[in-house]
């Protein structure tokens, strides 16, 4: 008898739970997007990059510590590109050149290679900072309200059958 009594309510928890999740993972993915688009600036305002290259590169790295991202390997290659730069100024991308899947790379090396450049913005957008975590590009392409996840819901199992 309990378990009719909760089952109207397992038909909404699961999508309520996978609305939540969506909603957690596009928040931290924006955080992370922010946080990141904040070190850029910090970094532009600073004289240091231009002036003393290396010693700024050890900075960020003292920074920023064992700390990595992964980045989409296409929006890498298109945002080098974009900022004037080849794969050679990248030791992440040279290492990992014939490896498939993103390119994973020190926190730093993002940071030096991308800020103050035409490619900081759209780099931001292709960004994974947790393994487990969406870029921002990844969250905002999902349903961003629970109207949004019921349609998709129904479509997917209207396919099924």
């Amino acid at each position: 008898m309990e378990a009719v009594a909760e089952m109207p309510t397992a038909v909404y928890e699961a999508p309520m739970n996978v609305y939540a999740h969506k909603v957690e993972m596009r928040a931290e993915a924006e955080r992370n997007a922010d946080i990141t688009q904040q070190l850029f600036g910090l970094i532009n305002e600073s004289q240091t990059k231009q002036l003393a290259p290396e010693t700024f590169g050890a900075f960020l790295q003292e920074l920023t510590g064992d700390a990595t991202v992964a980045v989409n390997r296409a929006a890498l290659l298109d945002a080098l590109d974009q900022a004037g730069k080849t794969v050679m100024d990248m030791p992440s991308m040279v290492e990992q050149a014939n490896m498939p899947g993103e390119i994973e790379m020190p926190v730093s090396e993002l940071l030096q290679t991308f800020a103050g450049t035409p490619a900081e913005k759209g780099i931001l957008q292709h960004v994974r900072t947790q393994p487990d975590g969406e870029t921002l590009a990844e969250a905002q392409a999902k349903p961003a309200d629970m109207a949004d996840l019921f349609r998709e819901a129904g479509k997917r199992a209207a396919e099924k059958h």
